[in-house]
């Protein structure tokens, strides 16, 4: 997958990005004074083709100028609403400082979105931190919601969310 947003190139992750993503997501973790675990919580962001590939997922990174800007994929996950429903979680959604703020957030969630319903899938899962504030109010601003009773997987985070994904 490649196709451009403005100056962007969102393309489908390959293992030359790998140290790109990892320091993508250090960078943007410590913004938040969270710690980039590549051996615990964070081991997708170097194991992508396990992770993602081998699941049935989809890791796209972003790229300006040649260095990779942002970042974001799914894997099929054991979450669903219904018993006929099918979930996947959005993980990995980074964009570095100075990318953010020109809809490229939303481009990348909705491309992401479309892949995973291409793929079957009809619910988009996620957790991030309440300190997440502007991409938290992305999320919701794309129809994202927190569902009752639903506790996080990962312990930096304290907010799920979900949304129906429509054909």
């Amino acid at each position: 997958m490649e196709q451009r947003y403005q100056t962007f190139l969102v393309r489908s992750w390959q293992p030359t990005d790998r140290q790109g993503v990892a320091d993508l997501a250090r960078g943007v973790l410590g913004e938040f004074n969270m710690v980039f675990d590549p051996d615990g919580t964070d081991w997708d962001a170097v194991q992508v083709e396990k992770a993602y590939w081998e699941t049935g997922g989809e890791f796209l990174v972003v790229e300006n100028g040649g260095k990779i800007v942002g970042s974001g994929g799914y894997h099929p996950c054991d979450r669903a609403s219904t018993p006929s429903d099918r979930g996947a979680e959005l993980r990995k959604m980074f964009l570095a400082p100075q990318v953010r703020g020109q809809g490229l957030g939303g481009y990348l969630l909705k491309t992401l979105e479309q892949s995973a319903i291409n793929k079957g899938f009809t619910e988009m899962w996620l957790e991030t931190a309440t300190r997440m504030e502007v991409a938290i109010k992305m999320y919701e601003h794309q129809g994202y919601h927190q569902p009752d009773n639903c506790g996080v997987h990962v312990q930096r985070c304290d907010r799920v969310y979900v949304k129906s994904l429509h054909r």
